[in-house]
């Protein structure tokens, strides 16, 4: 079973280690549809909530931070909103939600929740 890192969007509220079962679980994580964010150089993916933006969510600052230091070229341009889930490698199917879903295609840039780099 995967295991993530639970980053609230809170900053007064403390990292989690969670189990990460299928689908629900990370959906119930991020509180809706998920997006992938990759960290290509870290082997590593956030999930975000995908209307994260419409949803006028909290600015987790933690995740942006991991991002931009991992994706250079989103720094200072794109922000990530809400509660994130992370884990290891998107390429190892072991991370990767196993229900059919919403969500969309992993990439560099979220589509949603974050503006375009």
């Amino acid at each position: 079973m995967p295991k993530g890192i639970y980053i609230p969007a809170d900053q007064e509220a403390p990292l989690e280690r969670r189990d990460l079962a299928g689908l629900e679980d990370y959906q119930a994580a991020v509180g809706g549809y998920i997006e992938a964010v990759d960290l290509p150089e870290a082997g590593a993916t956030l999930f975000v909530n995908e209307e994260g933006l419409l949803r006028k969510l909290l600015f987790n600052p933690r995740a942006t931070f991991l991002w931009w230091f991992w994706v250079p070229a989103a720094r200072h341009k794109a922000m990530l909103v809400g509660d994130a889930i992370l884990v290891g490698s998107s390429d190892s199917a072991a991370t990767r939600p196993t229900s059919r879903s919403r969500s969309r295609p992993a990439c560099s840039a979220p589509t949603v929740t974050a503006s375009r780099c």
